[in-house]
């Protein structure tokens, strides 16, 4: 039986005997520059902005100007838009599409979807936003 003890015992000892701590070498050489990233990137903040009803395509909407998307962005960029109530100070926005509601309880929340084309972007919805006028911000990222 002790024999049985005995040699767990001493192979765990030699083994946490055997384990050394790793030195840490001094810093290696800088690596070579990297390919040069993307900076066009831009946010154009547009405010106090009404919906309008159209009927056609039975939905509220605002259409915005947004001479930045171009068509080298339609083929290689992307577009991203976010939504806060008029005069809020742009504190905070809410990413599209998106759920937005305010704090006022008899108003019920609405969610927003956006589309964009050559130089322009939709904001939609088709409830009525009944809180009124928004603030958006349509940012737009060219590719690589």
């Amino acid at each position: 039986m002790k024999r049985n003890v005995f040699f767990p015992i001493m192979g765990l000892l030699l083994l946490a005997a055997s384990c050394t701590r790793e030195e840490v070498g001094p810093q290696g050489p800088e690596g070579p520059q990297g390919p040069p990233g993307n900076a066009n990137v831009e946010a154009v903040i547009i405010v106090n902005q009404p919906f309008t009803f159209n009927q056609l395509a039975n939905v509220y909407q605002v259409l915005v100007d947004v001479p930045q998307i171009t068509g080298e962005i339609l083929s290689g960029g992307t577009v991203s838009a976010f939504i806060a109530p008029a005069n809020s100070n742009n504190t905070s926005w809410t990413a599209l599409p998106g759920r937005f509601s305010t704090e006022i309880t008899s108003i019920p929340a609405v969610h927003f979807d956006f589309q964009y084309s050559s130089g322009s972007a939709t904001i939609y919805s088709v409830t009525n936003p009944a809180f009124g006028n928004v603030d958006l911000k349509i940012v737009v990222a060219a590719g690589n």
